[in-house]
């Protein structure tokens, strides 16, 4: 059954290539009229359509599927680990790239997309699913980018500090937080991720955040426990 991995790996790469492509699309879809006669025209029922549903409901199906178990465990789990990875990176990806207004009804369907990946990942194997998640927040910590010039004004320094606080939020309903909005910051740095802050560690698993140096990321996992 190991010889299925690369076959399981390239679908798994389709599967958010269109889930990056697709959210993409409906993040940016307005609601003009001539798409509105569209929409009616297709009935009701295909109005809502995610178009990577199809994609992403197999994907869950063989993650959750019992004789393809041992592959995705295989390795210490490595499968799991690639596809975690992947999957927080993919949905923040997602919103990085966005320059036109975001509609927030399309990011709730695309969340929710995400998060069946994620949760069923979770059940698969605990254990690795939380130690992935860790590494993803910290790959995204380490791709911060910075200002070419080092700096910036005011105003911009405001619309960072409101950007990383709304990346901040989107990665914690990802990560199954119940109140996102309500997340301790741990320093006045524009920068959310980075690396002299600990803002980032808030979002980790209760059991790998126990483990972390910064005594108020412990004590914030210890009330999700």
């Amino acid at each position: 059954i190991e010889k299925m991995a690369p076959v399981v790996a390239s679908f798994v790469m389709h599967v958010f290539q269109r889930l990056e492509k697709e959210s993409s699309k409906l993040l940016t879809q307005y609601d003009d009229e001539s798409k509105k006669k569209k929409r009616k025209s297709k009935g009701a029922d295909e109005k809502d359509k995610f178009k990577a549903d199809r994609d992403v409901s197999f994907l869950v199906d063989m993650i959750n599927e019992p004789s393809l178990a041992s592959l995705w465990n295989a390795n210490f789990g490595a499968l799991i680990a690639a596809v975690t990875v992947k999957a927080i990176t993919s949905y923040d990806n997602i919103y990085k790239t966005q320059t036109k207004w975001i509609i927030e009804s399309s990011s709730t369907v695309i969340l929710n997309r995400y998060k069946s990946i994620l949760e069923a990942l979770s059940l698969n194997s605990k254990s690795v699913h939380d130690l992935s998640v860790a590494f993803a927040l910290r790959k995204l910590t380490q791709n911060q980018s910075t200002p070419p010039n080092g700096g910036s004004s005011s105003d911009t320094k405001k619309n960072d500090d409101i950007t990383q606080q709304t990346r901040m939020e989107r990665l914690a309903s990802l990560l199954g937080h119940t109140n996102p909005t309500s997340l301790p910051t741990q320093s006045s740095s524009n920068e959310l991720f980075n690396h002299d802050n600990q803002s980032a560690a808030l979002l980790l698993p209760p059991r790998v955040a126990l483990e972390n140096a910064d005594a108020s990321v412990r004590l914030h996992a210890i009330t999700r426990l």
